[in-house]
């Protein structure tokens, strides 16, 4: 397996990682669907969560595409929880969280996402990453949310989802839970 891990080092600190432990590749394989149950031509990412040891956004740049008939397998995996979003060229997503190697054969359904806008202090000097967590509390997107921009738009399958949001330096400065929808929700990081 191949590791992908993000690191905060303070200037002038030094960082011991400690031994790091790899095991057997293990690929995860599965297929995506359109909304009519065909094969989908879609990008895929994903983040691994046993490295996610801090709140730190999903920034692996590991991507994937399906085959033709709509089946993908993502390489450099191992053992464990993975996070996977697959997007099409029109926009629709399909997001999960899946144990590796599966129990069951992986389906990822695409669908018209749901929106949420969220808006941060004007502060150039305060940085957040915001976790959005599935039913079972596993993170399923985690974005930074920099200071160029104070409003952001995270698109989410239909559905209930509980979110934190940290600052910089790992504290945590708001959480809550969001229905993504039809109708779009937003968030408001004071």
């Amino acid at each position: 397996e191949t590791m992908y891990t993000t690191v905060s080092v303070a200037p002038s600190q030094r960082l011991e990682l400690g031994d790091v432990r790899l095991g057997a590749a293990v690929q995860l394989k599965g297929a995506v669907r359109d909304a009519d149950g065909k094969p989908a031509t879609v990008n895929l990412s994903w983040t691994e969560l046993k490295w996610r040891t801090t709140p730190t956004a999903f920034a692996t740049n590991r991507s994937a595409r399906t085959e033709a008939d709509g089946t993908f397998s993502l390489w450099g995996t191992g053992m464990g929880a993975i996070a996977v979003t697959a997007r099409d060229d029109a926009g629709s997503l399909a997001c999960g969280v899946f144990d590796n190697p599966p129990k069951e054969p992986i389906v990822l359904r695409l669908a018209k996402p749901g929106e949420c806008t969220v808006t941060r202090p004007p502060d150039p000097t305060r940085g957040f990453t915001m976790t959005l967590y599935d039913g079972s509390r596993r993170a399923i997107v985690a974005r930074d949310l920099g200071a160029r921009m104070q409003k952001h738009t995270i698109t989410l399958p239909a559905g209930d989802y509980t979110f934190e949001v940290h600052d910089d330096q790992y504290r945590l400065v708001q959480s809550g839970a969001l229905t993504f929808g039809a109708t779009p929700c937003a968030v408001e990081i004071r």
